[in-house]
């Protein structure tokens, strides 16, 4: 039974991203590949006064960190639909959306972490940026949540374009799968070591790097966010928890299936670093990841005694 935890804002949070280059002594430009994307608010309550924040991986945005030193990126496009909603349900039918972003400028992650942001704000976008569902930053997981709700077995979620023999879909898929490797700690397989990544039982192909990856996680009466989730009073809440980086490369019949992806602490200190101010509801240890929004205790019933 739908429960409205999941619906389809969650399926067309993702844009699928096609990006041009061009070689650095001026030939001409040159398609070289697509991915998956996805938009932050920039503040809980702004979102008709900016347009947000693109997040994607940076192999997609940054030619240096696949080792194609001799390309630059000329120019972005972005396909997509913007979906309201009313009360978890769909309102409507998803609107298309397009725009293109000139030479842009991403900023990257420290550490050499695969995460790259746009600021939308600051973009050269030709013609303007349309209305973009924004996914808000009271729904990033933190690192408490790592520590305490997030567990190996925990379903994932995630949203993105795959293109299956060149060819990507109009519209976004969903996938789900399992986090396969100790959230608590970085990642590993044979040989290979992925620091601040989740391994996942889950698909992924050429096409939905970059995308979202939520998680369902238990609720507990301090992890209540809106009063629409006290209305509901649903015992498992939905956190955006990673950047998806793309499937393992383990080859046979696997391929595919074990894929990994860059933690939201990461993503969130990027935001910080941007001037995005994370908001996080104060848990029951007691500490935030960022700004608390709640300082005293939600009354989970009315008190009628009176």
């Amino acid at each position: 039974m739908w429960d409205g935890v999941i619906n389809e804002s969650h399926l067309y949070a993702s844009l699928w991203l096609t990006v041009h280059t061009y070689e650095r002594d001026g030939s001409p430009s040159k398609l070289v590949g697509s991915g998956t994307g996805f938009v932050m608010e920039r503040t809980l309550l702004g979102r008709r006064h900016h347009k947000g924040i693109l997040i994607t991986n940076r192999h997609i945005l940054d030619p240096d960190y696949i080792k194609l030193t001799g390309k630059k990126v000329d120019r972005l496009e972005i396909n997509g639909f913007r979906q309201d909603t009313w009360s978890k349900h769909p309102a409507g039918k998803a609107e298309p959306v397009r725009f293109t972003i000139s030479s842009p400028e991403p900023i990257f992650a420290s550490d050499g972490a695969d995460i790259a942001a746009i600021d939308l704000d600051k973009a050269e976008i030709p013609g303007g940026c349309p209305e973009l569902t924004q996914l808000p930053s009271l729904r990033l997981a933190g690192s408490n949540d790592f520590a305490h709700r997030i567990h190996v077995g925990a379903q994932v979620i995630t949203t993105g374009y795959p293109s299956i023999d060149q060819v990507t879909g109009p519209r976004p898929i969903l996938v789900s799968g399992t986090i396969a490797s100790d959230p608590r700690e970085s990642a590993a397989i044979g040989a290979d070591f992925f620091p601040e990544c989740v391994l996942c039982h889950s698909f992924s192909w050429g096409g939905m790097s970059g995308s979202p990856v939520f998680a369902l996680l238990p609720r507990n009466e301090e992890s209540f966010s809106t009063w629409d989730d006290i209305e509901r009073k649903d015992p498992r809440e939905l956190r955006l928890v990673g950047v998806n980086r793309g499937h393992v490369r383990i080859g046979g019949s696997a391929e595919g299936a074990l894929t990994y992806f860059a933690k939201s602490t990461v993503l969130g200190q990027l935001l910080r670093d941007m001037g995005v101010t994370i908001l996080q509801r104060v848990d029951e240890y007691g500490e935030a990841d960022g700004e608390p929004l709640f300082q005293e205790e939600i009354p989970l019933h009315e008190d009628k005694s009176e």
